[in-house]
């Protein structure tokens, strides 16, 4: 990604049920470090997207009611939702991991794959 004096690097991780990410960046003034926690900037987002690739999980043989519950909880919305569920839903490699691990915990098991 690039930045005021080179580039930096973004990188995401999944823990303790959440989405973390982090900017590093080298400088000759001097290392620059930001992070966060659950929703990634979308220009770190895309930065991420494009050095890692799109990530899907889909829901074939579901339970509909615990898929639609977990969703919703993460704001898709109402009237997406069962288009959703046939077409699967994609992002970084991270959030599909984050979203795994929430179906998961109501027993629903998906595999998060590359897209392409």
């Amino acid at each position: 990604m690039p930045f005021h004096c080179g580039t930096a690097t973004v990188s995401e991780a999944v823990r303790d049920g959440r989405l973390l990410w982090d900017v590093h960046h080298r400088c000759p003034d001097g290392d620059q470090v930001s992070c966060g926690r659950d929703g990634l900037p979308d220009e770190l987002r895309q930065a991420v997207l494009a050095q890692g690739g799109r990530f899907r999980v889909g829901f074939p043989e579901a339970d509909r009611l615990a898929v639609l519950r977990v969703l919703r909880r993460r704001g898709v919305a109402i009237g997406s939702l069962d288009g959703v569920r046939q077409r699967g839903v994609t992002g970084t490699e991270a959030e599909m991991e984050l979203l795994r691990q929430q179906l998961a915990a109501v027993g629903v098991v998906v595999v998060v794959e590359r897209c392409g």
